[in-house]
């Protein structure tokens, strides 16, 4: 199925994804690499988690496209805030292995084209087909890889799904050895806060640490860090939320549904 230069270029991917030990570089150099072998408009490469380890859910987008900047960061927002609730294949999420996919094996094109998630979300960023890579280890959903192409390039071929596949188990071991290697965190996991409001980690872990009601002496014991520096952060917080009380953060949390983000980190 793949000649001589096309195998090449897959053994080199292959190689590229136990490179480096650095998960996020992994997946941003396979999405850049990737499109030479299964041609596409736009990928997204996210962590995966598992809320109370049932619900799996998506976290730390990565995103390789030809959109502008503004036009991604969009994209990424518009998804995380309304239309994952409406994805159509989200489902493939809880499976027990990992899989390759594609939309149209998985839907009839004319129910898939009427659905909200296409005309209300991929049609308004002039994407139409879509493939992808699930990631899953002892029913642990650990991360997904989604493509998608503008109608006029066509949908993905047998070829561009064969090739997904062979990259498969090797994505797969590399996210395993990552998992089990690294701590639970909880970085990155709202793209909302990592890049609308440009929230750091240690930001982030303060949030929740006021969302679950300590004073800044117990947020200092626990992250090991001067009362001072605890008060730095909360300052830098409230000035990028544009809040100014500790009630204000728990509003924003509430009203932005980001209250899940700290559930399974202060367990």
């Amino acid at each position: 199925m793949l000649n001589e230069i096309e195998m090449k270029k897959m053994h080199k991917i292959i190689g590229s994804i136990y490179s480096s030990k650095d998960i996020n570089i992994v997946r941003k150099r396979f999405m850049d690499e990737l499109i030479e072998c299964v041609p596409y408009d736009c990928a997204i490469f996210d962590r995966g988690k598992m809320r109370n380890s049932k619900i799996p859910y998506t976290i730390d987008p990565l995103v390789h496209s030809n959109f502008p900047k503004e036009k991604e960061i969009d994209f990424l927002y518009k998804y995380e805030k309304v239309y994952s609730a409406v994805d159509y294949v989200k489902w493939v999420f809880t499976c027990s292995d990992s899989l390759t996919y594609r939309t149209t094996d998985l839907l009839q094109d004319s129910v898939r084209r009427k659905s909200s998630f296409y005309l209300n979300y991929l049609q308004k960023f002039d994407l139409d087909y879509a493939a992808g890579i699930v990631l899953v280890h002892n029913n642990n959903f650990l991360g997904t890889l989604t493509l998608f192409k503008k109608h006029e390039s066509g949908n993905f071929s047998d070829k561009d799904m064969y090739l997904l596949e062979q990259f498969l188990p090797h994505l797969e071991s590399k996210f395993i050895m990552h998992e089990l290697s690294s701590e639970s965190i909880v970085a990155d996991e709202s793209f909302l806060l990592k890049h609308q409001f440009s929230l750091t980690h240690r930001e982030i872990e303060i949030m929740g640490c006021i969302y679950r009601g300590l004073k800044n002496d117990d947020i200092a014991d626990y992250l090991k860090i001067a009362p001072n520096t605890v008060k730095k952060h909360i300052t830098n917080i409230y000035s990028k939320l544009y809040i100014e009380s500790r009630t204000d953060l728990v509003k924003f949390i509430m009203n932005n549904e980001l209250d899940n983000i700290w559930e399974d980190y202060y367990e």
